[in-house]
């Protein structure tokens, strides 16, 4: 009876059975462990592979219907829009703008320094003479906005043409796409005559939605027009996303002829830039130079992260409808994605035996054997 009590005594406290279930205890953690690391890692690779096909959903090419200018027919259509004097002097100077909102301060950049007039010095390129889109409203004279006033009410037309005429050397003009009033013949001679003259362009305000599906208020300078195409290049600032591309004069017309939805209303349009006579002769104005920029309280930051080029209903509607499609799309296809590779992460798991895993096994073994000894020792002592 004794040698049973030191037995069953022996079995209770055996070192060998408390490290087995420690380290299998322990196996089992680590395993899941694992398992829970390769998971989080494919969701990661998902969101990785989500991100990357969103980035290429970006730079897609342009709908049907429209003509890169990088093209065939695109390079063509430029070779035949002759006069196109336009383009070479607004490719040199063409911007991305800053942000998404800066659409019309970037076209408007792009055509100050185009034309043959007094531009003001900036520190950042060590005092050389240049338009920037976060420097033309503080150059404009009489200011006509201030960064707050465009992060609230937008930049329409009427906006981009008032800052353009503040500017000295410069004379702009908006040219309101009113169905009522224009009609197409005219819309399209407007183009043609504009393009025909020297130092004159035209920044385009139209809605992306009419020819792209989606969208909404843009503004953009216009490059050159094709009469064998009827086509005109639209250098689109939102170079990010668009390359320069042909538009049809006729999508082009029902695209600025739709409503600003702004709060003073209208159509949208055309705003035709020219240089005043003997521009270039002029004197750079005083406060033009940088110490006075420098000194202004006007922080035009703050429009990159507030401003909206066309705060129209339908256009931020549809700007927020498209940016929570994509996110739904983007979290979904990064589930998707990350279930598939935690999946197959798994399925290698477990067909590729650890030595871990073989060392928890034996353990297991040593203790089932344990309890077999000693439940055939307490049978031989009965």
């Amino acid at each position: 009876m004794q040698s049973t009590g030191q037995s069953q005594t022996s079995f209770r406290t055996s070192p060998l059975s408390g490290a087995s279930r420690a380290l299998w205890s322990s196996s089992g953690f680590l395993v899941n462990s694992v398992r829970r690391t390769q998971l989080l890692a494919g969701l990661k690779l998902g969101v990785l592979v989500a991100a990357m096909i969103g980035r290429v959903q970006a730079v897609s090419p342009v709908p049907t219907g429209l003509t890169e200018l990088s093209t065939t027919d695109g390079r063509q259509m430029l070779r035949n829009s002759t006069p196109n004097d336009q383009f070479w002097l607004l490719a040199q100077e063409f911007t991305t703008q800053d942000s998404q909102d800066w659409c019309g301060l970037a076209s408007a950049s792009m055509v100050l320094n185009a034309l043959p007039i007094p531009k003001p010095a900036i520190n950042a390129f060590e005092g050389y003479p240049y338009f920037y889109q976060d420097n033309i409203l503080k150059t404009s004279k009489p200011k006509v906005m201030t960064a707050s006033e465009v992060a609230k009410s937008g930049l329409g037309l009427d906006d981009i043409t008032d800052i353009l005429n503040a500017h000295v050397g410069v004379e702009a003009e908006a040219l309101h796409t009113d169905p009522g009033a224009v009609s197409l013949d005219q819309f399209r001679q407007s183009i043609a005559d504009a393009m025909a003259a020297s130092d004159t362009y035209l920044i385009a305000n139209f809605d992306r939605y009419e020819f792209m599906g989606e969208g909404g208020g843009h503004h953009s300078p216009l490059g050159a027009y094709c009469a064998e195409s009827d086509t005109v290049l639209i250098l689109d600032v939102a170079r990010y996303r668009f390359k320069p591309y042909w538009v049809p004069v006729e999508k082009m017309y029902n695209a600025t002829a739709s409503s600003n939805g702004l709060a003073q209303g209208g159509h949208r349009g055309l705003a035709r830039v020219t240089a005043q006579q003997g521009s270039a002769n002029l004197a750079t104005p005083p406060h033009y130079e940088s110490d006075t920029l420098r000194s202004e309280s006007d922080d035009t930051a703050s429009i990159q992260s507030d401003a909206t080029s066309d705060n129209t209903p339908s256009s931020t509607a549809q700007r927020g409808s498209s940016n929570w499609a994509g996110a739904v799309a983007g979290i979904l296809l990064a589930f998707c994605v990350g279930a598939i590779v935690g999946a197959v992460a798994y399925r290698g798991h477990e067909q590729h035996v650890s030595p871990l895993d073989t060392h928890s096994s034996e353990l297991v073994e040593q203790h089932r054997l344990l309890n077999q000894q000693s439940s055939l020792s307490q049978n031989q002592n009965l």
